[in-house]
This record gives structure tokens, sequence and C-alpha cells, in this order.
């Protein structure tokens, strides 16, 4: 009798869990839920802010005019001065490209417009750390730029040379982003920041590799056509990239966010 009951407990459970099923799949198929999924990233994060982020976008586009200028100097003349007039600018490009990054966690995070921080108001409290961080990872982004140039001289002779490079802009790009997102999101001091983001890179599997690849292809169009790549910025590419890695990059972040707060 026992076990008759035991088997007619197991046997319901498992014709519940096929209905479940059923429904999931179901659910899953409609089209309408699809439609709101593929869209989600419009209508929570870019569309509700596009203004804004376009004027930050702008704002930050201030911060980078010194070493966009060194490095288009570099690159018509092959100087070394200029890459490292490049360099130094990078104390200048990484604050505001952190409180881009800021502003763009806000949208995501769906803060309300009264208790977010502007763009200079976070780009003059946090400047210190940010600008020391912008001299690391410049000196880093710096040197793959000279072997950049160097490899488009040499990619005919040696292909392999400029697979490695491009690898090692890959590295770099995914350290820059997960560095980005400590900046904006934690206040710790520069070397928690470092050691932090490279622990985050394997956690954050495939949404960190994917934020890399676009901040990629964005340096790599600098190169290839710097006037295509200078409309694309003022159209608010950078913008729309770093809000794109933010809401890639929330749900694991916000799982450390909720763990450190208990």
């Amino acid at each position: 009798m026992k076990k008759k009951r035991k088997s007619d407990y197991y046997s319901s459970l498992r014709h519940e869990q096929s209905l479940a099923r059923k429904e999931k799949s179901q659910k899953d198929d409609a089209p309408e839920l699809k439609e709101i999924r593929r869209f989600r990233f419009l209508r929570t994060a870019l569309l509700p802010n596009l203004p804004d982020l376009l004027l930050n976008n702008l704002c930050f586009g201030l911060t980078c005019l010194p070493a966009l200028l060194f490095l288009e100097l570099a690159l018509q003349t092959g100087g070394l001065i200029f890459l490292a007039g490049t360099w130094l600018s990078m104390a200048l490009l990484f604050p505001g490209l952190s409180a881009l990054y800021h502003r763009s966690y806000d949208y995501t995070r769906r803060i309300a417009s009264s208790v977010r921080t502007s763009f200079f108001s976070f780009f003059a409290t946090n400047f210190g750390p940010c600008a020391l961080t912008g001299l690391f990872l410049g000196f880093f982004w710096t040197l793959c730029c000279l072997y950049l140039l160097m490899a488009q001289v040499w990619m005919a002779d040696s292909p392999s040379f400029y697979g490695i490079i491009l690898l090692l802009l890959l590295l770099c790009s995914h350290y820059t982003v997960m560095v980005m997102a400590h900046l904006s999101l934690f206040d710790l001091p520069p070397g928690a920041v470092y050691r932090n983001a490279l622990l985050l890179i394997p956690s954050c599997g495939w949404r960190g590799l994917l934020s890399a690849l676009l901040l990629l292809a964005f340096v790599l169009l600098l190169f290839q056509n710097p006037v295509l790549w200078l409309f694309l910025f003022f159209l608010g590419l950078p913008g729309l990239l770093t809000s794109l890695t933010t809401w890639l990059l929330w749900p694991r972040l916000s799982r450390i966010l909720l763990r450190d707060q208990y």
C-alpha cells in the first residue's frame, strides 16, 4: 500500500513537471514575449535615456580631444613623442570614460534622475583614482597602438605577428571593460580595482567577451578609417556601446553588489 502511494506520488509529480515544461515552452514560443525580450534593452535602458546619453557622449568627447589629437598626429607622422602625449592624455580620457560608464549604469539600474550623479560631478569627484588608472591602462593601450602601427607595416611579411597584436588588444580591451565597471560602481582603491577586475573576467563569460569585442572593433576602426570613426563618435556610438555593455554586465555585477551589502 505504501509502495503504491509512493508510486502514485511520483507519477503525479512527474505529471506536474511535464505540464510545467509544456507551459514554459508555450510561453517561450509566444511571439509577443519573444519580441518583448528581444527589444528589452531598447525599451528599458536606451530609448528612455537617449537624449541624456547623447549629451553625456558629447561631454565624453571633450575629455577625449587631447588624446585624439595626439593619436592622429602619431598616425600621420609616426613620432614616438606624440604617442607619449597620447599616453599622458589618458589621464583625462579615463575619468571621462568612467563617468560615461557610471551614467550608463544608472540607466541600466533604473535609478531616479533626482539621485543620479551628473557627468562632470562624477568626473571631478573621482578624477584622482580614474586618472591614475588612465595612466596605468593607457601605458598598455599606447604600447598596443605602437605595435599595431608596426603590424600594419609588417602585416604582409608576418600575418602571425598581426594576429598576436589583435589578441593582446582583445585582452587589453577585456581588462579595460572590467576596470571601468569597478570604477563606476565600487568605491575601492586602485590596487583592489585592478585585482578584482582581473578576477571578474572569467565570471562574466560571454557578456564580458562581447563587450571587449565591441570595444576592440571600435578601436580598430580608428586605425582603418579615422574619418568614419569620428563620424560615428559624434553620432553617439561610445555612449551606445557603454550602455549596451552595462546592460550586459549588470546581472553579474548586481549579485556582487548584493553580496557585499550583507
